[in-house]
Parts: structure tokens; sequence; C-alpha cells
């Protein structure tokens, strides 16, 4: 349904909005949780979508997070497309 109302650049500035409002450990934990469960697609969407909009300190805190639960062949593929 949102995808029906919304662009994917308000989607994304809805999930940056909210992400930046999470205390850090609540972000890491639903971060551990969610990025290793994301299929290759969705996760560099993700990454894309949280370097696009997200400060540098708290997209960085995002890729630790993912260096340390993705999968490493998968994060490596996301580290290539995205520089993190």
């Amino acid at each position: 349904m949102m995808r029906l109302r919304f662009t994917d650049e308000q989607l994304r500035t809805m999930r940056a909005t909210i992400m930046q409002s999470m205390p850090p450990d609540r972000m890491a934990s639903f971060l551990r949780w969610i990025l290793p469960s994301l299929n290759l697609t969705e996760l560099t969407g993700m990454v894309a979508g949280a370097k696009a909009t997200l400060p540098p300190e708290k997209f960085q805190f995002l890729a630790g997070i993912g260096a340390k639960y993705v999968a490493p062949e998968r994060w490596q593929l996301v580290q290539q497309r995205f520089g993190v």
C-alpha cells in the first residue's frame, strides 16, 4: 500500500527519519536482525538508501553491524557496490 502512495525517495526519507530517531541500542538490535534476513537486492537497496540519507556516523554504525552480522560474501558485494 505504501508503494502505491509514495515514491521510492519518499520511502527512503521516511526510513531514514525513523532510523535517525532510534536510540543506538534499539537501532543495533533492529539492524542485527534485519540486515542478514534481506536478500541481496533488498540489502543493497537499504544500504544505498541509508548512505544517501543518513549522517556519515549513523551510516558507519549500520555498516559496522552489516560487516559483523551479514554473511561475508554477501557483505563484500555490498562493499564493492557502495564503498562501505
